[in-house]
């Protein structure tokens, strides 16, 4: 997974250079009590880690759960980008194209 920056730090370079597009992301119900109860969210961004980044700054205590102190995704927590794992990513900034949807599932959950 790529590194994250904290909500109100550097944008990706890649956002810099790429058009902001819509995707959806969707949150296992384990997850909902740090989403507001929201099973999904839209935001533009122009690259996977600005969306994940954007994430971060909407629903804060995401964060926490997803993530370990170090912005490594913690193992019970599998992250897709449409059909590919977010893992197999890990280092490379991955551009969004119109319809993209990011999965967010909690392995220790049954949702």
């Amino acid at each position: 997974m790529p590194e994250f920056s904290s909500p109100g730090g550097e944008t990706s370079r890649a956002s810099q250079t790429s058009p902001a597009l819509p995707v959806q992301v969707s949150f296992p119900e384990s997850l909902r009590s740090c989403t507001e109860g929201w099973e999904h969210a839209e935001f533009e961004a122009g690259d996977v880690t600005e969306a994940v980044e954007m994430l971060f700054q909407r629903f804060p205590l995401l964060r926490a759960r997803l993530f370990d102190p170090r912005l490594r995704l913690r193992p019970r927590v599998l992250m897709y980008f449409d059909e590919r794992s977010l893992m197999r990513c890990e280092g490379q900034s991955v551009t969004l194209r119109l319809g993209n949807r990011i999965a967010i599932l909690d392995v220790s959950s049954r949702s």
